[in-house]
């Protein structure tokens, strides 16, 4: 079984079990581009999309490598992709995900002028929706039915959508307050204040998962309980990473969330909070760099740049260290296989056949 994460980045969280990976890969790729866009891919119960540098979009099985479908498709720039159990959407294009077919282009499924490339764009309970103007027509969304095809305007009381969660939620912003937007009944479900100042400066990250949501907002951490916005604790990671003067606030780079507890990259550093009592469990300084990855009971990471590694999510220790033979820009998971994006459109599969139980888990 496999299960996606919940919020933005390249962070990814599986809940189900995994093991430490074999030293030798199952299979290795190259893309038809010179490298792959950063860390954008993603990965369902069968196959792993990406986009190359000529834009192509492609569908790769994770078993076995194999090229499945790839679509010539001209895009946004550094989309997100995004996919529902039917389809994948990297933006402004919907593509059927099964077949690589091309549905529609959202850019032409009406005449209006203009959108903003960078507009925020979401797929949520069947339905993508796009801002139309977020400067001039403030919460003024294009909702497209990807069953029926019907497209129609809509008003959201919300701008700034983050990310939908479990297909029927929406995360966003509306006079510095966060929301938690039910699109399916269309209803807020809670509106709390979180951050203060211009929210476009401060760029707020947001993730949750069934019990949490976090907020990452310039050096500050807050955890709210996802039923009721209450606010259970902030964090002020500035006083934890003696770095953040000199990176101005922009140390923060990733984060992932997993059952009681949220793990915060920096540049030189890996937290894990206590999300029941604010506690630091662990520390780990190493040159991290991109993303990191939770599964099971193990999170990867990425060491000056070559070096993937595994540490115990509970307890921090280091428990598996491989040597890429490029430089790496991204590190997933799925199933019972790790995918490691590279330089030079090298995309590098591990496998493991034991799963790997931490002693420092409590029982459930």
């Amino acid at each position: 079984m496999w299960k996606k994460s919940f919020g933005e980045g390249a962070s990814q969280c599986i809940s189900t079990e995994f093991g430490i990976p074999d030293k030798s890969y199952l299979w290795e790729i190259n893309s038809t581009g010179d490298s792959f866009v950063s860390a954008i891919f993603v990965i369902d119960e069968h196959n792993l999309y990406y986009q190359d540098d000529e834009r192509n979009v492609v569908a790769i099985d994770i078993y076995n490598g194999s090229q499945q479908w790839l679509v010539p498709a001209a895009s946004d720039v550094m989309p997100r992709i995004q996919f529902d159990n039917k389809y994948l959407f990297v933006a402004p294009n919907i593509i059927d995900k099964n077949t690589g077919k091309y549905i529609a282009n959202i850019n032409e499924l009406k005449n209006i002028t203009p959108f903003s490339e960078y507009g925020s764009k979401l797929i949520v309970d069947g339905c993508l929706i796009r801002e139309i103007d977020d400067e001039n027509k403030p919460g003024l969304y294009l909702s497209y039915n990807l069953e029926s095809g019907q497209f129609s305007e809509i008003e959201l009381p919300i701008q700034m959508p983050s990310f939908s969660y479990d297909d029927k939620y929406i995360f966003g912003w509306k006079n510095n307050q966060l929301v938690y937007y039910n699109f399916s009944t269309k209803e807020i479900v809670w509106s709390k204040p979180v951050v203060d100042g211009n929210l476009f400066d401060i760029d707020p990250a947001v993730f949750c998962n069934r019990q949490f949501v976090c907020v990452l907002a310039y050096t500050t951490l807050t955890v709210l309980d996802i039923k009721y916005g209450n606010k259970k604790f902030e964090i002020a990671l500035h006083e934890l990473d003696k770095n953040f003067e000199k990176y101005k606030g922009t140390s923060i780079l990733l984060s992932a969330i997993a059952d009681d507890i949220v793990y915060i990259k920096t540049n030189e550093n890996i937290f894990a909070f206590d999300l029941l009592d604010a506690r630091l469990l662990w520390k780990k300084s190493e040159n991290y760099e991109t993303n990191i990855c939770v599964a099971g009971d193990l999170i990867f990471g990425l060491v000056d740049r070559y070096f993937i590694v595994a540490l115990d999510r509970y307890t921090g220790e280091e428990l598996w260290k491989v040597k890429n033979r490029l430089p790496v820009f991204g590190i997933k998971a799925s199933n019972n296989k790790l995918f490691v994006n590279s330089s030079h459109g090298t995309m590098t599969c591990f496998e493991w056949s034991t799963p790997y139980h931490s002693p420092a888990r409590l029982p459930a």
